[in-house]
């Protein structure tokens, strides 16, 4: 079997590259589809490509994340796996990295191929992040109040002025007006963006029961979902749920129609409120470790 190889390795691709890159992640998908992207313009990457007799077989984009830190991908021809290309490849990989390097291999879920590529090259699994949806139309109104009235005392009061932008409706493409909130106001739950953006859900007096941070994602009605905080006091006590569905009912009637989110499989409390609430796993993408020792070399 000729396994000759000719690697090369660029900072950036020029369009014959990117066409090769093109053509051989369509040949990929039509043999196994998968989520994961393939990363063109990622300033921190470095590309390392495989090609036999001319044609690109195999690649690793190979993405620096911090110091001793990196995140990579593979794909292989069909026609030329389990032919010991993807091993020559990653080797060469290993020899631009610096001794004790930690390599984080990003492989679709669904894909028993990538699991047998990271169990070649020893890597083990650390977590698998799962990409969430949910449809805001479908979910019924929401009016907890009974929820409220049974928060502690302790959480719900405060004597501290919170300056703040108010927003009713919350708008990702609107900026708001200012407001000072005080544990005079009367206004019982609202809210509110901060001046850092994240959004809080406040109760009683501006006290800050959740905190969540939401972008525009695919379309104007769409929106991502991240940084989802919940107050220290209330946490274990079954409250998230109501919480977070509380959230929900706002965004609704703030316009938005679809919601995305992520949340790995290690965060068992939070993915349990995610499907209860109704979201469904429409991605999910495993996340290998390998550590580069000098022995490696």
């Amino acid at each position: 079997m000729n396994t000759d190889l000719t690697i090369i390795l660029k900072n950036k691709l020029d369009s014959q590259l990117q066409n090769d890159i093109d053509n051989l992640l369509r040949i990929c998908c039509d043999f196994e589809p998968i989520c994961v992207s393939f990363p063109f313009d990622e300033e921190s990457c470095i590309y390392i490509l495989g090609y036999k007799n001319n044609i690109l077989i195999c690649m690793i984009p190979l993405i620096y994340i911090s110091e001793g830190l990196y995140e990579c991908s593979a794909w292989t021809h069909p026609d030329f796996r389990r032919m010991g290309f993807f091993k020559m490849l990653w080797s060469f990989a290993l020899k631009k990295l610096p001794d004790n390097s930690s390599v984080q291999f990003i492989n679709d879920a669904n894909s028993i191929l990538g699991r047998f590529a990271a169990k070649k090259i020893n890597a083990l699994k650390i977590y698998t992040q799962h990409l969430m949806s949910l449809d805001l139309t479908t979910i019924p109104e929401y009016m907890p109040d009974y929820f409220f009235k049974v928060l502690p005392v302790s959480v719900v009061q405060t004597n501290k002025t919170v300056k703040t932008h108010k927003a009713e409706p919350l708008n990702t493409d609107e900026k708001s007006s200012h407001s000072d909130l005080t544990d005079t106001d009367n206004s019982n739950h609202y809210i509110i963006k901060s001046d850092k953006r994240e959004r809080k859900l406040n109760l009683f007096q501006g006290t800050v029961v959740a905190e969540f941070n939401i972008i525009n994602y695919k379309s104007k009605k769409d929106i991502y979902f991240y940084g989802f905080f919940i107050n220290k006091k209330l946490r274990g006590k079954g409250f998230g749920y109501y919480i977070f569905n509380y959230i929900l009912n706002f965004l609704k009637k703030s316009g938005h129609r679809m919601i995305y989110l992520q949340v790995e499989d290690s965060n068992v409390p939070a993915f349990r409120i995610y499907r209860k609430s109704g979201f469904y796993v429409i991605e999910a993408v495993e996340y290998y470790e390998f550590v580069l020792r000098k022995q490696n070399h």
